[in-house]
């Protein structure tokens, strides 16, 4: 008996070393494949060069559909289109869409085409002085097909583009192509999307429910750019990301640098020390009350560590967000040399997980929209860690 207990126990553990080798050279597999199709992106992609005085806004995930209430994108559509005509387009920004624009997954071509007449309006009018770059994503990949039908933004589609600073790569895709799964199966998706989840009215959610296989994709996005010391921008996962970090990544930070900055008692004048404390105090504050509502919603994936187990945080994934969020949308901004993650809200919908603090608030024009800059930083100095740390 003892003897047959210790043949189960060998071949059980043999079972399990054979299933851990399996899984280990899957997975080098599946990272070779992967790393060779961004490779390819990052070779043969259109580059354009960009320099301090350069303006670039990036959105991506709109999943634009019909305009009735199944479509995603019409929760945040007014304050969207007035920020393209009133603020992007005069000021002079590059508009980059970093795929999944239109839902084709669920809807036809034609159909969102047809119910949207002023947002495409605006998007020509970004196009007619050549400051609109259109890339695909998993959700709107069959716009190849109508790329030689139409004389329009869609007949000059990419798959991936190169911002290209100071000879420094920032390459930018949707993120699909970081899966497989989704490489694979996107006709099944997008069937499964159209037939089903359509007509029972289920919307897309702006952060997936399959977190480990989202954070996957992050991890492959974030290994490849670091190993090529470049910086990447996606989409496609709705998850905000800067200089790879996430939410709670980014407020755990601001809190560590207030505290490095808060006076010592020996300092000179008490009235100013007082004033700079409280300050200092409600920042914390208000970071720790973020933090804390993040955690009370009980989602895994907004307080999941974004750090990918690496000694170094190296600064090489963005992720632009999406604009289908209930409290607003977020967007990743080049300018004046510095790269940004900024949040647009409506005062008129109740944004309880929000606290910003009021000198970093602007109030659009004479509207109810307001923008908030939720991380900054110059690119010189992100490629400088890049250079040093990757």
């Amino acid at each position: 008996m003892s003897m047959q207990k210790n043949l189960y126990v060998i071949m059980s553990d043999g079972h399990v070393n054979f299933v851990k080798d399996f899984m280990v050279k899957k997975n080098k597999i599946k990272q070779f494949f992967i790393e060779k199709y961004l490779d390819s992106l990052l070779s043969n992609s259109k580059a354009l060069k960009i320099n301090a005085q350069s303006k670039i806004v990036i959105f991506s995930d709109l999943h634009i559909g019909r305009r009735n209430r199944k479509d995603d994108f019409l929760n945040n559509s007014s304050m969207f289109m007035h920020l393209l005509e009133h603020y992007y387009l005069p000021c002079g920004y590059t508009l980059i869409l970093n795929g999944d624009i239109e839902e084709l997954q669920r809807n036809s071509f034609y159909k969102v085409r047809e119910k949207w007449p002023d947002l495409y309006a605006l998007f020509n009018k970004f196009d007619s002085e050549e400051r609109l770059y259109k890339i695909t994503g998993n959700h709107d990949i069959e716009l190849y097909k109508y790329k030689d039908n139409i004389n329009d933004i869609n007949s000059k589609i990419f798959e991936a583009m190169i911002l290209d600073f100071e000879g420094n790569s920032i390459l930018v895709f949707h993120g699909h192509q970081a899966s497989m799964s989704f490489i694979l199966g996107t006709a099944l998706v997008k069937y499964g999307l159209r037939y089903i989840a359509q007509p029972l009215g289920i919307k897309n959610f702006t952060r997936s429910y399959n977190n480990p296989r989202i954070h996957k994709v992050e991890q492959f996005v974030y290994d490849f750019s670091s190993k090529r010391k470049i910086i990447s921008i996606i989409g496609h996962t709705h998850r905000p990301l800067f200089e790879s970090l996430s939410e709670v990544d980014l407020l755990r930070y601001k809190i560590e640098r207030l505290l490095r900055v808060y006076p010592e008692k020996n300092s000179d004048d008490p009235k100013i020390v007082k004033k700079i404390e409280s300050t200092i105090e409600d920042e914390i504050r208000k970071h720790k009350e973020q933090i804390k509502k993040i955690y009370e919603e009980n989602n895994e994936y907004r307080f999941k560590s974004s750090l990918y187990d690496h000694e170094f945080v190296i600064p090489s994934i963005f992720n632009s967000g999406s604009v289908i969020g209930k409290k607003g949308f977020t967007a990743i901004e080049i300018s004046d040399n510095n790269i940004s993650l900024v949040h647009y809200f409506d005062s008129r919908k109740k944004v309880k997980n929000y606290s910003y603090s009021e000198e970093r608030i602007t109030q659009i024009e004479d509207t109810s929209y307001y923008k908030t800059v939720l991380k900054e930083d110059s690119l010189s100095y992100i490629f400088r860690r890049i250079k040093f740390l990757a």
